[in-house]
């Protein structure tokens, strides 16, 4: 069985190739400048061995796929929602936008690979696995982009080249696979949401901003391997709810602000070792928010000054203070501003 193979020709760049049938069905090679395929009825649940490849300019109505595809070059163009039900989509090449995003169901993979220009214009949803070997070209501001909870997003470089702000939404397993640095820059808001898991096997994983003043992120899982850093934030995050982490990595708190969640208040729990605040500030709340709690182990480590401003910064874990970084607590007004529990203890 040959694939479908959809590439440029001599024809006209005007010319339109209809081929009215199914993206499964056995056909050679149909090349064109521009090629639009209607997906026939009956779509099959089973992913082809053989798959289509893309490489020039397609445009369809909509996209319902459980086939093996490649997108080489040129671009992919769905004027409404595309949705991968199974097969693994290779995007090693071209563009590839959509009218009503692109979802990736529980039995699909997206595989985003080759040059690292290929251009974005598509919300996606991830049920299933993406793998992104090489950053992408965001051409829209606001883009959305969302891991469920069951969905793995792998990354091995930065997500994207150029500088156009989205919201990542993690509810599933994000990691990270290789050693070079992985960096969300201050445009891309990656939020926290209950059952996120972090993962960082190797390499630097910074992010930017996290949560916002009107919707804080809810929490995370960080295991972050030996040799391995997580960058908690560059500019500013929004945190509330439980965070814990484990793993012989670190978890740094090195620079940017943190803001804690003015309802239920932030709680940290992280191995011995794991968190270091090295640096930046802590924005705690009034005397009548929630609290910030340590239930774990914090490092105050490095030469740098850090601050803690607000208040109700509770401690019933450990915190200690191994370099000459100055430790900052202030905020006027009335209330406690540390709160050192009975199970808590401050090593300077």
């Amino acid at each position: 069985r040959s694939g479908v193979v959809i590439g440029p020709s001599a024809l006209n760049s005007a010319s339109t190739v209809w081929c009215p049938v199914s993206l499964a069905t056995r056909v050679s090679t149909l090349k064109a400048k521009r090629v639009r395929i209607s997906h026939a009825a009956g779509t099959s649940t089973k992913a082809h061995g053989t798959p289509i490849t893309i490489q020039s300019t397609i445009r369809i109505a909509s996209l319902a796929s459980s086939e093996n595809i490649v997108l080489a070059s040129g671009e992919l163009r769905v004027d409404g929602a595309a949705s991968l039900g199974a097969g693994t989509f290779i995007w090693n090449g071209g563009d590839l936008q959509t009218g009503g995003g692109l979802t990736v169901g529980p039995d699909a993979t997206l595989l985003i690979d080759s040059d690292g220009n290929q251009g974005l214009e598509t919300v996606i949803v991830n049920d299933g696995e993406i793998d992104q070997r090489v950053p992408v070209d965001v051409k829209f501001a606001s883009l959305s982009v969302t891991n469920r909870a069951g969905g793995t997003w792998t990354v091995s470089q930065d997500l994207m080249t150029s500088n156009r702000g989205f919201t990542f939404t993690n509810e599933g397993r994000f990691q990270k696979i290789t050693g070079a640095d992985s960096t969300f820059g201050t445009s891309v808001r990656f939020d926290h949401r209950d059952g996120s898991v972090v993962e960082v096997m190797a390499g630097r994983l910074a992010f930017g901003d996290s949560g916002s003043s009107v919707e804080s992120a809810t929490g995370a899982h960080f295991i972050v391997a030996e040799g391995a850093t997580v960058d908690l934030v560059s500019s500013d995050a929004y945190l509330s709810g439980i965070y814990t982490g484990e793993g012989e990595g670190r978890i740094e708190m090195s620079r940017g602000n943190l803001h804690v969640g003015s309802g239920e208040g932030a709680t940290f729990n992280f191995a011995p070792g794991l968190f270091h605040w090295t640096g930046g500030r802590i924005l705690g709340t009034s005397e009548t928010g929630g609290a910030f709690i340590n239930q774990g182990h914090w490092t105050l480590s490095g030469p740098q000054m850090r601050q803690y401003i607000g208040r109700n910064l509770v401690n019933t874990g450990t915190i200690e203070h191994i370099d000459e970084g100055e430790l900052q607590i202030t905020q006027g007004g009335a209330g406690a501003l540390l709160v050192n529990a009975p199970s808590g203890r401050i090593i300077h």
